[in-house]
């Protein structure tokens, strides 16, 4: 109801748009399909949050269901996107068309990484992040006797203060303090500067729709490490890009960690960048976007 008295204010004033693009059906996409009903606007849709269809209450459920399957176009960020829509038997016809990443901002960062390999992690206080697991597999590089550092971004973004916590007294009683920054929060100007010097990227959640952290990181060319947590998979197609784990297998983490350190992997920080910019640059994801306008 908010949505739509907005939406009649903008109307008064003379502004009417050819397009509703709503981000994520809940509650975007269901706020675009009750104007679209009153004003004949068509609109489209891109999901890229966690989609659970049973974590809602039964009106929301109805009220998602004909939101997505009223939409001109369902827009996903990737195929494993795609596949938790489609697998409660929605009538629509998902497409991918990824996330954007600006690599104009996020210049191409190489170099020798000595006898320190330099971690990055942009990250959350949740569950879902799986940071523990992370945590883990920095211990585990130390007993394999390779040297790090490590800088944990963002995790006061959003999360649960019991998780923060439990991330905290980890650091402490494993006597990481002196190796890993916490950096709870970083403006968004600043995040290339996040990657300058910086030679691994490593995520370990166990869901992601396309993480946008992890195409700055590629656009920079830093070395992916990541579990097989959903959208990773279209990007990370081979070896040369990064490695892909298992969810919580913090030893395969620290063991690819540990090939990347003693130059056993066949890595170019060119061509991890031109693979994000080629599927997710400025270029690529605008041709796709505008397509799907113009259609």
């Amino acid at each position: 109801t908010a949505y739509r008295s907005a939406f009649r204010t903008l109307v008064q004033e003379g502004w009417v748009p050819d397009l509703i693009h709503a981000q994520s059906v809940v509650f975007g996409g269901i706020a675009a399909y009750v104007i679209s009903r009153e004003f004949g606007i068509p609109y489209v849709i891109t999901e890229h949050n966690l989609f659970v269809l049973s974590d809602h209450a039964s009106f929301i459920r109805t009220d998602i269901v004909k939101s997505l399957e009223h939409a001109s176009r369902v827009l996903t960020v990737s195929h494993d996107k795609s596949r938790q829509l489609l697998m409660w038997n929605l009538n629509i016809e998902p497409e991918v068309v990824y996330n954007l990443v600006d690599e104009t901002v996020f210049p191409l960062q190489s170099g020798p990484h000595g006898s320190v390999v330099r971690i990055v992690s942009v990250t959350a206080a949740s569950f879902l992040k799986d940071n523990l697991t992370l945590l883990k597999a920095l211990c585990e590089l130390r007993r394999l006797g390779v040297h790090w550092v490590c800088d944990l971004i963002g995790l006061k973004g959003w999360g649960e203060d019991a998780e923060y916590a439990k991330l905290v007294q980890f650091i402490a009683d494993n006597g990481l303090r002196d190796t890993i920054q916490m950096l709870d929060a970083v403006e968004r100007s600043k995040m290339p500067q996040s990657y300058q010097d910086r030679h691994v990227f490593v995520l370990t959640s166990i869901a992601e729709g396309l993480s946008v952290s992890l195409l700055e990181a590629m656009c920079s060319g830093l070395y992916v490490v990541a579990t097989r947590h959903g959208g990773v998979e279209d990007i990370i197609s081979d070896d040369r890009f990064g490695k892909i784990v298992n969810i919580r297998d913090y030893k395969a983490i620290a063991q690819a960690i540990a090939r990347f350190q003693n130059g056993t992997v066949t890595y170019s920080p060119e061509a991890v960048r031109c693979r994000a910019v080629q599927l997710c640059g400025r270029e690529a994801f605008t041709r796709r976007l505008q397509g799907i306008y113009d259609s």
